[in-house]
């Protein structure tokens, strides 16, 4: 029961009140790789896997494959970057990284050798299966791989420093838009995801928000230590009116993306993800609060939280839109029903999360 606790915990939280040292090694890797943001993924590979669907084509064993190695390499991601800053010095005591989640090497919970292990496993498997991809389906599946891995290695300072160039934004807008969403596309139809932008980039800007948000959150430090996130180089104030901006705009883009590539009316679905929307630009508007609200688990977390609602209500409506649109009638009034439910739930929550944090 202890495993399942923290599981949950670490889905809702990114850490857990359970001891780290009493849990299943595999529960505790998985506590590690901060499964928490795990949705962000799934959500981007459903989105091109239903863009597929639209068009008339689909493997669910190409897609199950695809869902599986880009989770993995999701995990594989965070655990570089919290190795790459730990070697820099920058996870030390007292910066915000090693307070809302354990840190994977600091916190003892896995070493720097498994951790290489994992990764360069990782990444090896998906390069075998791009290039099979390639074979197969077409050259543009390692072509997208290798802008993904690039994104990734040079996120963690690799190569490149993209996080400390101000580039960081940019890469996970690239990587869960294009490369996750438009590669799943392109994998399971062999067409180039130009048209399913249409789909994918508006869900791609509430990832870089997540980012933009992590980023305001660590923004003192940050400045003091020399990473030249996104935020350092456009500042504070400049960045909160960016972020308002991309709250509000998303879930409109989304409703008037999935209308122009579906031409169904259905596609006002995905308005639904306004509510939760309009509670994140809130928070861009009441700002940070000075000391951890009660009952707040992930401090000093606290835009990249509010952020990661918009992420997962365009996510879940997006996928929840797509759905209603490829389902035959009568069948699409069940996802309709869905839609409409998860909407007067996110209403209830909106309002109490105003009322108790944001008033």
């Amino acid at each position: 029961m202890s495993s399942l606790r923290a599981i949950v915990e670490a889905l809702r939280f990114c850490n857990t009140s359970v001891n780290i040292d009493d849990l299943h090694p595999i529960v505790r890797f998985l506590v590690a790789s901060r499964i928490c943001v795990i949705f962000m993924t799934i959500y981007a590979v459903s989105i091109g896997g239903l863009a597929a669907l639209i068009n008339g084509v689909f493997d669910i064993v190409t897609f199950s494959i695809i869902m599986i190695l880009f989770i993995l390499l999701h995990m594989a991601d965070n655990l570089l970057n919290d190795l790459s800053d730990y070697g820099k010095r920058i996870d030390v005591e007292g910066y915000p990284r090693l307070q809302y989640a354990p840190h994977p090497v600091i916190h003892g919970i896995l070493s720097v050798k498994t951790i290489k292990i994992y990764v360069v496993a990782t990444l090896m498997a998906s390069i075998i299966y791009a290039v099979y991809l390639g074979v197969v389906r077409t050259p543009l599946i390692p072509i997208l791989a290798l802008i993904g891995g690039f994104v990734m290695l040079g996120y963690s300072g690799i190569a490149l420093d993209l996080k400390r160039s101000g580039l960081g934004e940019l890469g996970v807008f690239i990587v869960w838009g294009l490369v996750m969403a438009g590669g799943t596309y392109t994998a399971l139809t062999g067409a180039p995801p130009v048209r399913e932008a249409l789909v994918y980039m508006p869900y791609g800007l509430t990832v870089s928000l997540v980012l933009i948000g992590k980023h305001l959150d660590k923004y003192e430090m940050d400045v003091l230590k020399g990473v030249y996130t996104l935020p350092v180089r456009l500042g504070y104030g400049r960045t909160l009116l960016l972020a308002r901006y991309i709250s509000i705009a998303a879930p409109i883009l989304a409703a008037i993306g999935i209308s122009l590539y579906t031409g169904s009316p259905l596609s006002i679905f995905a308005l639904s993800s306004l509510p939760m929307s309009y509670v994140v630009y809130k928070s861009y508007v009441s700002g940070m609060p000075s000391k951890r609200p009660e009952g707040w688990r992930i401090w000093p977390l606290w835009f990249a939280a509010w952020s990661y609602l918009s992420l997962d209500a365009v996510g879940r409506y997006t996928v929840l839109t797509l759905i209603s649109v490829v389902t035959p009638y009568p069948y699409n009034f069940i996802a309709a029903l869905l839609v409409i439910l998860m909407l007067y739930s996110d209403i209830r929550k909106a309002r109490e999360y105003i009322s108790k944090y944001l008033s």
